[in-house]
């Protein structure tokens, strides 16, 4: 069997001459390297920290970067280099405080 790849590379597997048997392939696993884009911009990461501050429960504080690689379940992302928050989804998840006015630039 002959994989033609041609952007990236080709392959073949063929039976070795002391089998009686045709080709057997188990698994194949092919990676590709995709670069990561910027982390997601400061400001939204100082709102977005203030915001997990005020949570009564702690389900929502997830660990690393919002947007990058995954989406958090509840942070919505735009494409741009660097990601910005566009939406953080809050409602049923018990804020405690008062949201500052004029604070948040997300």
């Amino acid at each position: 069997m002959n994989v033609k790849l041609s952007f990236v590379f080709s392959f073949s597997f063929q039976k070795t001459q002391d089998s009686s048997e045709g080709l057997l392939l188990n698994a194949i696993e092919i990676s590709k390297y995709v670069p990561i884009s910027s982390k997601t911009d400061k400001r939204d990461m100082n709102v977005l920290g203030e915001f997990r501050s005020m949570l009564a429960s702690k389900d929502l504080i997830e660990e690393g970067d919002p947007s990058v690689p995954a989406e958090w379940e509840w942070v919505t992302c735009s494409l741009n280099s660097p990601p910005r928050i566009t939406k953080m989804w809050l409602k049923g998840n018990s804020l405690n405080g008062t949201i500052p006015e004029g604070r948040w630039d997300i």
